[in-house]
């Protein structure tokens, strides 16, 4: 296998890694925020309050991610562009 073609292995293998970072990511706040809220719910009687607050933070906590993430694949991905 030629140099090109193992970088560009390498490329694909980075971004899928990265892919699945931010999916799992997602996952893993909605979840750990929502069970949170629904626990502080019961706990305080305030039904859809700490749910709503658990939804809001996950968002913010993956958008958060994401962007970092995107960052730091696209600093790689400029870096490729500018060697062609």
């Amino acid at each position: 296998m030629d140099k090109g073609n193992e970088h560009k292995h390498a490329a694909s293998f980075s971004l899928l890694g990265s892919s699945l970072h931010i999916g799992f990511f997602i996952v893993v706040s909605v979840l750990f925020f929502v069970l949170a809220g629904v626990w502080l719910d019961k706990k305080f009687n305030t039904v859809p309050l700490f749910i709503i607050l658990g939804v809001l933070l996950s968002l913010a906590a993956s958008m958060y991610e994401v962007y970092r993430i995107i960052r730091k694949v696209g600093g790689s991905g400029d870096t490729r562009a500018s060697k062609n």
